[in-house]
């Protein structure tokens, strides 16, 4: 109940999705495309618990984007010391 906590709880979620995402996506996807399109398959982006009916690939440039926005708000919610849990940095 404490929103501190519940800030905390869910900065930590997200960075691990965010880097998951990450890894999943450079292991995962189709090859690099040295144009820089991105435009190639990555992997499902699944955001909502059991939401697994006919996920399909989503580009990588999708894939990025999502990183980047739970990277981001995983920055926003987390303190900047934390001990030896994550933190903004």
């Amino acid at each position: 109940t404490d929103p501190a906590e519940r800030n905390l709880v869910k900065g930590e979620a997200l960075l691990i999705r965010g880097v998951c995402y990450f890894e999943l996506v450079r292991l995962f996807a189709q090859p690099f495309d040295a144009a820089g399109t991105n435009t190639g398959l990555g992997v499902p982006i699944v955001l909502e618990p059991n939401d697994f009916s006919e996920v399909e690939r989503a580009t990588i440039a999708e894939v990025y984007a999502q990183i980047i926005t739970d990277l981001t708000e995983a920055e926003s919610l987390l303190p900047e010391s934390n001990g030896t849990r994550a933190n903004t940095y």
